[in-house]
């Protein structure tokens, strides 16, 4: 099985990409999905995020507001680092778990994997080709004020993260998403063709 990672920053297109390469007939697993699972009530991360951050970041029902705990944490180094000591370690296991059961499970040939933090965490090493999802900076702000962003909120959670330029020069791929989904698309056949007939020389 090839395992692809996608990467990139809020705004980027990242998750328009996997469904692309799932719409080719890979399997795909969402770290971000993941992460929110880490938050839900009764799960051990949640407790200790409750723990380090108070009750402030609550709903009325008991569930983590993550606008407030987003607002609680860019900007602020120290406690970004404390949120992330958390939520990882629960991200990281449950992904792997779930890769060896896709593994086991699927006879597709490829699993695609959306990682926002791929090479922050040190994680692309856990996957055969790394992508990322790239766009100028203009039309990720657009995209972000689409979705109820300022340009305050993009700074911030950009300057949590490496640079969309930097993830670019990192990833064996990237992929420009500032076109139609037709162009998108596109690239990513190519790209999915690429890895096939590199797996076929290699048989």
């Amino acid at each position: 099985m090839i395992t692809i990672a996608v990467t990139g920053s809020v705004g980027t297109g990242k998750s328009t990409v996997s469904r692309l390469f799932e719409g080719l007939g890979a399997v795909r697993l969402d770290a971000d999905a993941l992460a929110h699972e880490a938050l839900e009530k009764g799960k051990a991360p949640y407790r200790r995020v409750l723990s380090t951050f108070g009750r402030g970041i609550l709903r009325r029902s008991g569930e983590i507001d993550r606008s407030r705990l987003a607002t609680e944490v860019f900007g602020n180094p120290k406690k970004l680092d404390k949120l992330c000591r958390i939520v990882h370690p629960y991200v990281i296991r449950k992904m792997k778990k779930q890769i060896r059961q896709i593994r086991r499970a699927h006879s597709a040939s490829v699993l695609v994997a959306e990682v926002p933090l791929l090479f922050e965490v040190g994680l692309d090493s856990m996957f055969d080709t790394t992508v990322t999802a790239w766009c100028d900076a203009a039309t990720q702000l657009r995209r972000c004020r689409n979705h109820g962003m300022t340009a305050r909120d993009l700074r911030l959670r950009k300057q949590a993260q490496l640079s969309l330029s930097e993830k670019r020069r990192r990833a064996d791929h990237w992929v420009d998403t500032r076109g139609a989904l037709p162009r998108t698309a596109r690239q990513i056949r190519a790209i999915w063709s690429r890895l096939h007939m590199e797996v076929e020389k290699e048989r």
